[in-house]
């Protein structure tokens, strides 16, 4: 299954697992390995999932050398190959995640996340990845946010695209300009490279590419120039 920029799609697996597939994003598997109880899928891209539990065929995800092994829990993966991190955000059961460590010795590390934690593992090198230079990876709870006009409501960033909101949490512009990128199908370009690194928190829902960067522009001052032949945004 694929999803094109600005879309995104649902399916649910053979053996009763729901998918939601985030926009340009990729789900791969064999249909008839899966029927036999070899649970494994092939994800690029950012993906909900909603196991179904069978604890004597175990759920797995692979995404580059990463692997997620799972029993049955809601979960969300995100692994999109331009991206500069690898964020795994458990809301319920347990997950494994199982990954090449930092040391360059070929060894690899797993860790057992909890309900309500978030695993992020670099795979790029870049100074803004809120990880652990050691060790590569960092685990945080994961916040929740409050949903304007549902006082008693509240959504997890990491999650909230799901809903149909764009939500963002302490990311850098090129970091962000990714998402941007994926989520309203355009091409942002940078003539200043020192906005790349100016940090962001905001939540969308419904708003156009305009909307968005009007309210960014605020906070950093920044420029922007849409050309619309080409679906490029300049930035500067």
């Amino acid at each position: 299954m694929v999803t094109k920029t600005g879309s995104k799609t649902s399916v649910v697996l053979p053996d009763g697992t729901s998918v939601i597939l985030n926009a340009c994003s990729r789900l791969q598997y064999d249909a008839t390995r899966f029927l036999n109880g070899e649970r494994e899928v092939n994800l690029t891209g950012e993906a909900y999932f909603d196991v179904k539990h069978d604890p004597a065929h175990p759920f797995i995800i692979q995404s580059g050398n990463i692997n997620i092994r799972v029993l049955g829990t809601v979960f969300n993966v995100k692994a999109y190959t331009e991206d500069a991190t690898v964020e795994t955000t458990l809301l319920s059961g347990k997950v494994e995640v199982n990954f090449p460590d930092n040391d360059h010795s070929g060894t690899r590390k797993t860790i057992q996340l909890q309900p309500e934690q978030k695993l992020i593992i670099g795979t790029k090198e870049n100074k803004q990845i809120p990880v652990n230079r050691k060790t590569n990876f960092s685990i945080t709870p994961v916040k929740t946010i409050a949903v304007a006009g549902a006082p008693t409501t509240a959504e997890k960033p990491a999650t909230a695209w799901v809903n149909d909101r764009f939500d963002f949490d302490n990311v850098t512009f090129e970091q962000l300009s990714h998402d941007l990128e994926r989520w309203f199908n355009v091409t942002l370009r940078f003539k200043n490279d020192k906005y790349k690194h100016e940090v962001f928190t905001g939540a969308f829902r419904k708003q156009s590419i305009e909307d968005v960067l009007q309210a960014l522009q605020l906070m950093s001052g920044f420029h922007y120039e849409v050309n619309t032949k080409e679906n490029v945004i300049y930035i500067w």
